[in-house]
């Protein structure tokens, strides 16, 4: 039953996120983004560095680690 759910989540998540975009007016679609945006940028800053491939190594991707 959890996998059922999860599968029905999948497909009918997205689609009713993009019904309730369409049926939002300009002017909430505007409001909606510019709350949204400041709080996934300070979000993404706030991630650890793990996602970065160097950051295992302690070095930058330019070339500027030890190795």
């Amino acid at each position: 039953m959890l996998i059922i759910d999860a599968g029905l989540g999948l497909f009918i998540g997205p689609i009713a996120y993009y019904f309730t975009l369409e049926s939002l007016s300009v002017i909430s679609l505007t409001l909606l983004f510019a709350l949204v945006l400041p709080v996934s940028t300070l979000l993404a800053q706030s991630e650890p560095d793990r996602h970065r491939p160097d950051a295992a190594r302690g070095g930058h991707a330019e070339g500027g680690g030890t190795g």
